[in-house]
């Protein structure tokens, strides 16, 4: 199976993220450090699942930091058997022990319609299995580290390549 190796472009300069990714990225928002995939029509697979936004970090010299990709739903085992041949097992699979929602507000319109509501919770994390719906599982590398995020009630995941904090 065909699938980019985020990992290469860690530490390098930003130029070679249009060899190993592609041209399809720019730095519009956010100041110089932060790259993503402009048009939103623009879809692109990883390990067999499309994602269309990637967002590319880097630091004053346009060093690549790290890089995230965002898929538009939870990956799925199938994707995750992949990614397990490519990277190996993970270091970490974390899912949610004990959750507690500390503070809660609820902004309304003129009509009284809920528009948004923020919340800030406080989680206990335990270690767990694919199959329990983990919120963070990890990979540590020699040299980088990738971290995925599964946010099942949104339907949305992350995954994020670093470089490793020494």
């Amino acid at each position: 199976m065909d699938y980019i190796e985020f990992e290469k472009v860690l530490g390098k300069h930003i130029s070679i993220a249009e060899e190993v990714i592609g041209t399809d990225f720019e730095n519009k928002l956010f100041g110089k450090s932060y790259y993503y995939i402009a048009d939103e029509l623009i879809k692109k697979e990883f390990c067999g699942t499309r994602y269309n936004m990637l967002t590319i970090m880097t630091n004053e010299k346009d060093t690549v930091q790290s890089i995230t990709v965002h898929f538009q739903k939870v990956i799925d085992r199938q994707f995750y058997d992949v990614f397990i041949e490519k990277y190996g097992k993970p270091d970490n699979i974390q899912i949610i022990e004990n959750r507690k929602v500390e503070s809660e507000s609820v902004i309304k319109d003129d009509n009284g319609k809920i528009v948004e509501r923020l919340r800030k919770s406080t989680l206990n994390l335990k270690e767990g299995s694919f199959e329990e719906k983990p919120l963070y599982i990890i990979w540590k590398k020699e040299g980088f580290e990738i971290k995925v995020f599964l946010k099942h009630k949104q339907n949305i995941s992350e995954i994020t390549f670093s470089i490793k904090n020494t």
